[in-house]
């Protein structure tokens, strides 16, 4: 098994259903993928493996700073607050 150092993961259309940009948790929806879920977070808790951070750009698409993707501004920041080795590490998301 290969390891990483860290593992980002992309939320809208990975996590959730991705039905565009939200302003509120009412037209927040996960996958519903019950068996799926619980076997990830089993999975994670078997191997000890914990949330390091949840990082967030709340640029417009008009005025992108690097932050927001596919700029690199926040794997940027979470490596310096978690000291992670980014050539080591993988995302995972829902589009390339």
């Amino acid at each position: 098994m290969k390891k990483y150092d860290t593992i980002f993961l992309d939320r809208d259309g990975t996590l959730n259903l991705d039905s565009g940009y939200f302003n509120s948790l009412n037209n927040f929806k996960f996958f519903d993928y019950t068996s799926i879920h619980n076997f990830i977070l089993n999975k994670l808790f078997e191997n000890k493996l914990n949330l390091l951070g949840i990082y967030y750009c709340t640029d417009h698409p008009d005025n992108a700073s690097i932050n927001r993707k596919p700029g690199i501004g926040l794997f940027e920041q979470a490596a310096k607050d978690h000291k992670i080795n980014l050539k080591k590490s993988l995302m995972i998301g829902d589009s390339a």
